[in-house]
């Protein structure tokens, strides 16, 4: 079935580029190497070609700009689709819930294709990393925000894909005012702020919290340090600083959305852990379905800073704060194996 494909994808490439040096050009356009044709017909090359792109995971560069996408992806899926074995490749899964969020990933997974499975849509490419484990990206954005969908994206994602590390990657409200726009969150904890027990007409909070992974943070405090911010100059504020910060720290998660500082779960969370930097309405539900799958080992939560959770809320900066959640988080797949 895939050498089928492989020739099918191949005579419509020959159609398109009928010379040596008119499919060489196109290859060189899409960061690719022609082959040398060494005196063989130029079908044969263009399949070497087609070949050589499946190994090292350059076939959605090869179809996007050739114009072949659709069969060069239907070759990629048959090789790749969550039924197949992933020949090495890293697989990373990324859970967004707005758009602006998912925008930020999408840019940074070059010819990236929707994948129809299981009844949900989602987005998917192969990265080369040179003699490293090529990556292989599926991005999905859930139909609506919160907690319950964020728990049902991880459940699907780790049943549908099995991927090696899963990234809820988004926004979150800061506070504590030192804290800048624009500036990552890596929660190290995540805390539930919502559970209670209503007694005589007492509310008692029950705050949950679930520990994320040591292995993923100590790698994130790793790519703190170097230099990751710079896709993100065309959407920076004035007022945001060149190089964020990445602070790893406990966040809070609830099903409200807060704009207001002296908001009795701000101060119900500051009681629970001082350290506390952000608030958002998603890692909890990820953190408790990790958990109960027993992969809280490979799950991940990135926040960009979009707002400080008072009065002055609004949606000015979330997508910038959306970006530089995603590049901070590309730039952390560097240090994973």
């Amino acid at each position: 079935m895939t050498s089928q494909k492989i020739q099918a994808a191949c005579q419509l490439l020959l159609q398109k580029y009928p010379t040596y040096d008119d499919f060489s050009n196109m290859m060189c356009a899409a960061g690719l190497e022609a082959p040398r044709p060494r005196n063989k017909p130029l079908v044969v090359v263009i399949e070497q070609a087609v070949r050589a792109s499946i190994e090292n995971g350059g076939l959605a560069a090869l179809g996007r700009v050739s114009g072949v996408a659709m069969p060069m992806f239907e070759l990629w899926y048959l090789d790749h689709g969550p039924s197949r074995g992933r020949d090495g490749a890293l697989r990373v899964g990324f859970i967004t819930m707005k758009c602006e969020e998912l925008d930020g990933v999408l840019a940074r997974m070059p010819g990236h294709q929707v994948v129809d499975s299981n009844g949900r849509f989602y987005y998917r490419t192969r990265v080369g990393r040179g003699r490293r484990r090529s990556l292989d990206v599926i991005a999905l954005k859930t139909l609506t925000q919160g907690n319950l969908s964020a728990a049902s994206a991880v459940q699907t994602m780790f049943s549908t894909w099995e991927p090696d590390y899963v990234f809820l990657c988004g926004i979150a409200g800061a506070i504590h005012k030192d804290i800048r726009i624009g500036d990552v969150a890596v929660a190290e904890q995540v805390f539930y702020y919502e559970m209670a027990k209503i007694d005589e007409g007492q509310t008692r909070s029950r705050t949950v919290a679930w520990n994320l992974s040591a292995r993923l943070r100590a790698a994130a405090a790793i790519a703190s340090r170097h230099s990751w911010a710079e896709s993100t100059a065309s959407l920076r504020p004035e007022m945001a600083p060149p190089q964020p910060k990445v602070l790893l720290c406990p966040i809070g998660s609830g099903d409200k959305l807060i704009a207001d500082s002296s908001a009795d779960e701000i101060r119900r969370l500051r009681a629970a852990n001082n350290k506390i930097a952000a608030l958002e309405m998603e890692a909890a539900g990820a953190a408790s379905a990790a958990h109960e799958l027993g992969r809280s080992e490979q799950l991940i939560v990135v926040r960009g800073i979009s707002d400080h959770a008072d009065a002055a809320k609004d949606d000015r900066f979330q997508r910038y704060a959306s970006d530089t959640a995603a590049a901070f988080s590309f730039a952390l797949l560097d240090f994973l194996e």
